[in-house]
């Protein structure tokens, strides 16, 4: 385990470099530089890195382009992106793609110490989840999957156990507890850990494109096919294949899916040829599969290729000796003050009586919640969204009180937020512990007119 938090420089002006490193001279840093796309690749290839600066103009690549490269094989590297010409588009695209924030290169001294110091403290705290994990005897690759409950340090255990096969694997559990993490642990405990991570968004799956996104095409093979492209399932040889949400595939798509399984091949759109592929599956779902089987709305022979090992991920209200230690590391991932906030007791007392409908995703928006409302680097009670100030009065009466969705209850954080700071996008996002790039996302989402 490295003792140094690293940072790869990307950027084709050796000035930024100097910059960067004038920024962090009284850090413990280890701060290190390179001017392309092509030089980064192999310095990430021999070198440990914990947190990427990339610029998006580089004189070999498109910095989207690259950003995408690293994203799909080092996908536990945060990236902060650079440009001097920054574009929402270019923002929402970064961020999907999955870039930690978008800073313009004029706010370079402003904003980059800020978030770097967030990044750095993300990290320390996984390290320190890591090495409890050890202590009680688990494998320093469980440190995504936060908690030491009786029912995850045996989630845990079974992770190891299923990493150590090759077998597919059907991650249940309700939404929000954290499957794709699950998905991404066993792969990275597994002998297929150097190769790709794919994962597939099967609610988002369009039927009419399903096999170019997964089998590929040729060149030709249809009006703006105007290169070949591997397709995702080539994407993932050699390594995992990850279905989020499999119940959503449509049953075309479901059974196309099914042959390239059993065959372990792929024919592309547009070509006479299959290529062979090596790939391992593992799929998620909230729903149960098995009563979809019998309604007919999911293929009972796709269910048992998937279904060979069933792990079920537990929701939050089932662990709730884990909320206080997850509420701190989110904390830690929304703050940009240079200590963690003081949390009074009832702010305890208020999290452990709450239900927590939408599991783990939940905890982490409330956690941005209070950041964003809390004042003088302390939490109270009165910091807390409405909704958990009604859960107490459940859990005794029984009751159950109308409550905003957590879109809702976000829009209306980001409208308190925007309508504080006199609209000004980069103040509201300080005041939220959010990258400018991460709000413009999510006003985009919204269609928020502010």
């Amino acid at each position: 385990m490295s003792d140094q938090f690293k940072i790869l420089v990307v950027d084709d002006d050796p000035e930024v470099l100097r910059t960067v490193k004038r920024l962090f001279r009284s850090s413990q840093y280890g701060i290190f530089g390179v001017q392309s796309g092509k030089e980064s690749l192999e310095y990430l290839e021999k070198n440990t890195v914990h947190a990427l600066i990339l610029d998006m103009r580089l004189p070999d690549i498109k910095g989207i382009n690259l950003l995408e490269t690293i994203k799909m094989k080092y996908f536990h590297i945060d990236v902060l992106i650079l440009t001097g010409y920054g574009t929402i588009q270019d923002a929402v695209k970064a961020t999907q793609i999955g870039a930690s924030d978008f800073i313009e290169k004029e706010y370079l001294r402003e904003k980059l110490p800020k978030r770097v110091n967030q990044l750095y403290r993300f990290w320390q705290l996984d390290r320190e989840n890591a090495r409890l994990s050890e202590q009680l005897g688990f494998s320093s690759k469980n440190r995504a999957l936060i908690g030491n409950s009786m029912v995850m340090l045996s989630l845990k255990e079974s992770i190891s156990r299923v990493a150590k096969t090759d077998s597919s694997v059907l991650i249940m559990g309700e939404t929000g507890t954290g499957k794709e993490l699950v998905a991404r642990e066993i792969h990275r405990q597994s002998s297929r850990a150097e190769k790709n991570f794919i994962a597939v968004d099967c609610a988002a799956i369009n039927d009419s494109t399903f096999e170019s996104e997964m089998f590929g095409h040729v060149k030709g093979a249809f009006t703006g096919a105007q290169a070949s492209h591997d397709g995702l399932i080539r994407a993932a040889n050699g390594g995992t294949l990850f279905f989020d949400e499999i119940g959503e595939l449509p049953p075309p798509a479901q059974s196309k899916l099914l042959r390239s399984i059993q065959e372990r091949e792929v024919r592309p759109v547009g070509s006479t040829k299959t290529r062979t592929v090596d790939v391992r599956v593992l799929a998620a779902t909230n729903r149960n599969l098995e009563e979809e089987v019998q309604n007919g709305k999911f293929r009972e022979d796709l269910f048992y290729r998937l279904n060979v090992i069933a792990l079920q991920v537990p929701p939050l209200r089932k662990r709730d000796e884990d909320i206080i230690l997850l509420f701190r590391y989110f904390l830690a991932q929304f703050s940009l003050a240079d200590t963690l906030p003081y949390i009074e007791n009832g702010v305890f007392e208020s999290l452990g009586s709450y239900s927590w409908p939408g599991n783990v995703r939940e905890l982490q928006n409330v956690a941005g919640h209070v950041i964003a409302f809390c004042q003088n680097n302390k939490i109270s009670r009165s910091d807390l969204p409405e909704k958990l100030h009604r859960g107490e009065f459940e859990g005794m009466q029984g009751t159950t009180a109308p409550a905003l969705t957590l879109e809702d209850q976000e829009k209306k954080v980001i409208e308190i937020a925007l309508e504080s700071n006199g609209g000004n996008r980069r103040k509201a996002a300080e005041q939220l512990g959010i990258g400018v790039a991460t709000l413009y996302r999510k006003l985009k989402k919204y269609h928020t007119s502010q």
